[in-house]
């Protein structure tokens, strides 16, 4: 019921609380109609090592996702796939490293690479 804004505002809140206790509205969240509340939720949750939003982080690791959302310019790509990688590895998962393996070859950003890289090394004992 409340606007988009107020959405995302307390979701980000709710994501700073590190308090179990909201997960299951972040849960919920994670179906909301606006993409920045189901990422934020999906961050959130990764935060307090639930892995409820893995698939939506997933998402977020791959570069080509973000071609449907021609409102995300490229520095706001850059932070989002940023903060989905630490949040990935707050929930070690085989279903990332696909995409963490990509951006760490082969993503334009250095930056991105650096992080996928350290990454891998540190949370799936891989080397790049």
């Amino acid at each position: 019921h409340n606007s988009v804004q107020e959405r995302l505002s307390a979701t980000i809140a709710l994501g700073n609380m590190k308090d179990d206790s909201v997960i299951p509205r972040l849960v919920y969240l994670l179906n909301d109609d606006e993409p920045n509340v189901r990422w934020d939720s999906a961050i959130a949750l990764a935060k307090l090592e639930n892995d409820s939003g893995a698939k939506i982080i997933e998402k977020l690791l791959d570069r080509m996702y973000y071609d449907q959302f021609r409102e995300v310019d490229s520095d706001e790509e850059v932070q989002a796939i940023l903060i989905a990688i630490q949040a990935s590895n707050k929930i070690p998962s085989e279903k990332f490293v696909d995409n963490l393996l990509k951006l760490a070859t082969f993503d334009h950003n250095m930056e991105i690479r650096d992080s996928a890289i350290k990454s891998l090394k540190k949370t799936y004992n891989r080397k790049i």
